[in-house]
């Protein structure tokens, strides 16, 4: 296998002229596979997405990089698919032509009506007909992926008995509690210091909780955090996401206890602990499956990069 450099877009021309680049697509090769050409035009039709959404989020050099390393990863992936389609040519895998044709007809479906449909592929260079060509293309290597990877593939019951054993404490089902929270912030000049009005006000509101008012409604009228709305809802907290002065106090109530106030430097919290999940080992048949699935993950990956290695090395692919 012969390669040449890889040449992209220079960083000043991405820095100065980012809102153009890809105004008008350049239709020349930019890679060879075999006796098939990639072309600057299908990489710039796959990348202009990407390029839309991530220059709202990067600005300058880095969005240089970011667009190159891109644009590498994209032409390797479009060299991979050749390699496998021409591939699937050679064992003559069939695709039928009903089978394409409900492709389409499922594509189109999410689509209003023809005329939008029609707007999206012109937009993306395509033709109905080159839609289906795509179809074909995409059914093809995923059938020969299936042959060569997933076929080829076995996980022994040993494999994900070893697979427990060595991993056992990552199953473990850690304790969690269902947790409310009230928050009465300190003013701005009192982060950090003794606010005491602040105090005052989350005083007021514990004695009211003791008298058994609804915490829910308490938080949704008092609270000044992000979770108010919901009745000061902060779901199911694990051991050790909280603060730990908070950590110690909350895990040691029982469901439906309330909390002392607690103190932090941006204010003063109540909590209440709505329901409670004892922390428990998961057995083997428990967590068969997902073990079954991380080791047949790890199996294909290096089954599919030891074949891909194996197709490459018997190709001729220049880039340009």
């Amino acid at each position: 296998m012969r390669k040449l450099p890889l040449m992209f877009i220079p960083i000043l021309a991405i820095l100065f002229y980012g809102q153009t680049l890809f105004a008008e697509i350049v239709d020349r090769v930019v890679a060879v596979v075999n006796d098939e050409v990639i072309t600057q035009s299908e990489v710039d039709i796959l990348l202009r997405p990407w390029f839309e959404q991530m220059r709202t989020q990067i600005k300058g050099e880095d969005l240089a990089v970011k667009l190159n390393e891109a644009r590498r990863n994209l032409l390797n992936q479009l060299i991979e698919d050749k390699l496998v389609y021409q591939e699937a040519k050679k064992r003559k895998i069939e695709i039928l032509e009903n089978e394409l044709e409900e492709r389409v007809l499922e594509f189109k479906r999410r689509f209003k009506n023809e005329e939008d449909f029609n707007k999206m592929i012109v937009a993306q260079g395509l033709t109905e007909t080159k839609l289906k060509e795509k179809y074909r293309q995409q059914l093809a290597i995923r059938r020969l992926h299936i042959m060569e990877i997933k076929n080829k593939i076995l996980v022994s019951p040993k494999e994900i008995e070893d697979f427990y054993t060595a991993h056992e404490k990552e199953f473990n089902q850690p304790e969690k509690i269902k947790l409310r929270s009230i928050t009465v912030r300190k003013a701005p000049d009192k982060q950090g210091k003794k606010d005491e009005e602040a105090k005052l006000k989350s005083e007021q509101i514990l004695a009211d909780l003791k008298k058994n008012a609804d915490f829910a409604k308490i938080a949704e009228a008092h609270s000044e955090d992000y979770n108010a709305p919901s009745g000061g809802d902060l779901g199911y907290v694990g051991r050790g996401e909280m603060a730990r002065d908070i950590d110690q106090v909350i895990f040691a109530l029982n469901p439906g206890d309330i909390s002392p106030i607690i103190e932090t430097e941006i204010g003063y919290h109540i909590f209440k602990v709505d329901e409670k999940q004892e922390g428990k080992k998961k057995n083997l048949d428990e967590v068969r499956l997902e073990i079954q699935e991380i080791i047949y993950r790890d199996k294909a990956k290096k089954r599919f990069d030891e074949w891909m290695r194996d197709l490459k090395e018997k190709a001729y692919i220049s880039i340009r």
